[in-house]
């Protein structure tokens, strides 16, 4: 689903002159027919004067670039301008502006308080931005009664969205008593405004009979509807349901080009601009845990292979965020790491497009040397010096990892080393110790590696012992969070449908899913519960990924923010 803004222009009957009124509607026609050279003149003559409407309008204009070069600062002094005159659109805008720290410093509490402005007003969009803020916690206490509240307003002036989200929160009993009638019932509100998330979810209630009778015919249906917007997953269950012979014909869906699960839903009508829906899209406007939407939890869902392409572009900038990342797959001496070039490769298009790190921020080493990570290391100290430490850091590795047999230390293996001289490996205890020694503001690592001796999938190094080791837990110290794939002697899958390791995947999944607007905890709950889940599923083994902060942040890390 796409970015969610603002719409331009309620006009108050009766606040502005027959003349001005006359104008903003002109402007707004010019708007809609993308004319944004006419348009743009005339907002500005009314926003100059004085008008709300007219304010909130240039504001859109300076966001999106229409008609005028694209300046976020600007967008953000006429959304002011207009939200401080009580135009909730702008209100709303306004708090999305300081959500997504766009033209200004990004600040949950502010975007609370202008989103509750515009909420309170009734403003559907805003109420589903302030229900996210409480589901999440983000500049409020979390609070799931909160969230509902928020929600159940916006779903009862028929948003779509405020209705899917309800029913999520009945599905899973959250901030609500458990109920899948509620839950069916305000799904369907949703799936009949062609929301293809909620047509999806209502299919799947009809498949596995839950709030519904089971009827494979009416799961059809819906699963038809979702895939004809473009969602990959209700065509591959409506295949399923044809193959089986559960309906009567495929109506040429195998023919259908399906290549994304965001395509926005096609609307039934082009309305006036004066009652258009937002058109941007935000973190606060996409409901809590999407990928899991009503009687969606028992799924077997197929890879997202759009999370390598369909990457969010923020806008956020992190100038003073570096990233280290390396990937080793081809070793000379034991076996390949399947994926773990792409693992690099797309995780570092997530730093640089969604999380706002500056090219030249960003340093990938593909199938690197001892050496290499060595000279990685010496880099980014050298950084952290020239910075005093006012840099925070992101350490990615996938690869292989490889056990001492007698100390059970634990060490990351270049590509160059096969594990039996252990004085050729980088051990976890020198890299934690070179991380927390960069006196960084917060140094945040990911390791989709195992490190029991096990490869990536199934089988053993050949300078493993036959079984796996439970490597020791290092100590951490300074400001430094790890993300494992595993714990103790688990092994670290790939995830073949995607291309991907496992762990990988649903990182750059919830990157992608959250547009980087995310917690460290949520990431971890999200990471952890969907591996979990998954590999149990495909491979018939565990594989729990578990984060290790340093006592300095034990207390502190889950709220902490990604970016």
């Amino acid at each position: 689903m796409k970015r969610i803004v603002l719409a331009i222009f309620c006009i108050i009957a009766g606040a502005i002159s027959l003349s001005a009124q006359d104008t903003l509607e002109q402007a707004i026609q010019y708007y809609d027919n993308k004319e944004y050279d006419k348009a743009v003149p005339m907002f500005q003559r009314l926003a100059q004067g004085g008008d709300a409407d007219a304010q909130n309008a240039l504001g859109v204009c300076y966001e999106k670039g229409q008609g005028v070069s694209q300046d976020y600062t600007q967008a953000v002094y006429w959304y002011r301008k207009s939200a401080e005159q009580g135009n909730a659109r702008a209100q709303c805008n306004l708090g999305l502006c300081y959500d997504e720290g766009q033209g200004v410093t990004k600040d949950y509490t502010q975007a609370v308080y202008w989103y509750r402005k515009s909420a309170e007003q009734g403003y559907a969009w805003a109420q589903n931005n302030l229900g996210l803020c409480y589901y999440n916690g983000q500049g409020v206490s979390q609070d799931y009664t909160q969230a509902v509240y928020w929600y159940r307003k916006s779903a009862e002036q028929g948003n779509a969205v405020g209705q899917r989200t309800l029913g999520y929160f009945y599905e899973q009993g959250q901030g609500v008593a458990q109920d899948n009638t509620q839950a069916v019932y305000w799904c369907r509100k949703s799936a009949e405004q062609g929301n293809a998330v909620a047509q999806y979810a209502l299919g799947n209630c009809y498949n596995y009979g839950r709030g519904v009778s089971k009827d494979m015919v009416e799961a059809g249906r819906w699963y038809k509807l979702a895939a004809d917007q473009g969602l990959e997953i209700a065509k591959k269950q409506y295949m399923e349901l044809y193959a089986q012979g559960y309906l009567s014909e495929n109506k040429n869906l195998a023919s259908n080009t399906v290549t994304t699960t965001t395509t926005k839903p096609k609307e039934k009508k082009k309305q006036p601009i004066a009652q258009k829906k937002p058109t941007k899209q935000s973190a606060k406007t996409v409901e809590p845990k999407q990928e899991q939407t009503v009687a969606q939890q028992n799924e077997t869902p197929a890879a997202d292979r759009s999370i390598d392409t369909d990457i969010p572009v923020t806008g956020v900038k992190q100038n003073n965020t570096f990233a280290v990342i390396i990937g080793n797959e081809n070793y000379q001496s034991v076996a390949k790491v399947p994926y773990a070039a792409n693992d690099a490769k797309i995780f570092a298009e997530y730093c640089k497009r969604t999380l706002g790190l500056p090219e030249e921020n960003v340093t990938v080493y593909t199938d690197a040397t001892y050496g290499k990570m060595l000279g990685a290391l010496q880099r980014i100290s050298n950084i952290a010096d020239a910075y005093n430490g006012n840099i925070s850091i992101i350490f990615y590795y996938a690869g292989h990892g490889i056990p001492d047999d007698a100390s059970r230390e634990a060490f990351i293996l270049p590509i160059d080393a096969d594990g039996t001289i252990k004085e050729s490996c980088l051990s976890l205890s020198r890299l934690y110790s070179s991380l927390a020694r960069l006196n960084a503001r917060r140094v945040t690592t990911f390791l989709d590696a195992c490190f029991s001796g096990a490869e990536r999938g199934n089988g053993m190094l050949a300078s493993a012992r036959g079984v796996a080791i439970k490597p020791k837990q290092n100590a951490i110290d300074g400001n430094v969070v790890v993300f494992t794939a595993v714990t103790g002697d688990q092994t670290a899958f790939p995830y073949k449908p995607s291309e991907h390791g496992l762990f990988t995947y649903y990182l750059l999944k919830k990157l992608k899913e959250s547009r980087g607007n995310v917690s460290l905890g949520e990431l971890s709950d999200y990471i952890t519960t969907n591996v979990k889940q998954r590999s149990i599923v495909v491979n018939n083994k565990l594989q729990t990924p578990v984060v290790i902060p340093s006592d300095r942040l034990s207390t502190t890390w889950r709220t902490l923010p990604l970016r």
